[in-house]
């Protein structure tokens, strides 16, 4: 199990931090595409929710920022940070892969029609560099998160 530590910042964020240590270093594997995760940053409460969505980005621009859809039905609720020594990947090497959290419209309303969406994650089982746990409201099996995101388009 992956030792974590919380903080609550002043402006309400959520930041779930992964403690390393060479305790816990053993069970670090680079091939992982969340390895190089420091923290998974919560910026609206989500944590009571059966649900959030998530996307892979390949191409983040920072190891920190925040990240935006360019989605307006897209609501951000989440991100994760990179560690300082995280690197650069993709075909050209000029990006970061990173993770972001969000709901749409639907989702807040209810109406949202989540039973064959590959990208609903429960939000309280999502850890930095690990995946978490789908939310699945049927048996359907679903294509793996990486190759699915359900995001078309970035702004950073």
């Amino acid at each position: 199990m992956i030792e974590t530590r919380n903080i609550l910042h002043n402006d309400g964020r959520l930041e779930i931090r992964r403690v390393i240590s060479a305790d816990n270093l053993d069970d670090w594997d680079k091939e992982n595409p969340l390895a190089y995760e420091r923290s998974i940053v919560w910026i609206r409460p989500v944590l009571d929710r059966k649900y959030v969505r998530a996307a892979f980005v390949k191409n983040a621009r920072s190891r920190r920022g925040p990240l935006l859809t360019a989605n307006e039905d897209q609501i951000v609720v989440g991100y994760s940070k990179l560690t300082a020594d995280a690197p650069m990947q993709g075909l050209d090497f000029l990006y970061y892969q990173r993770r972001v959290f969000y709901l749409t419209r639907q989702d807040l309303e209810g109406s949202a029609d989540v039973a064959a969406s590959a990208n609903c994650m429960r939000p309280e089982s999502v850890l930095p560099t690990q995946w978490g746990e789908r939310f699945l409201e049927s048996t359907i099996v679903l294509p793996d998160i990486r190759e699915d995101s359900g995001i078309v388009e970035f702004a950073f």
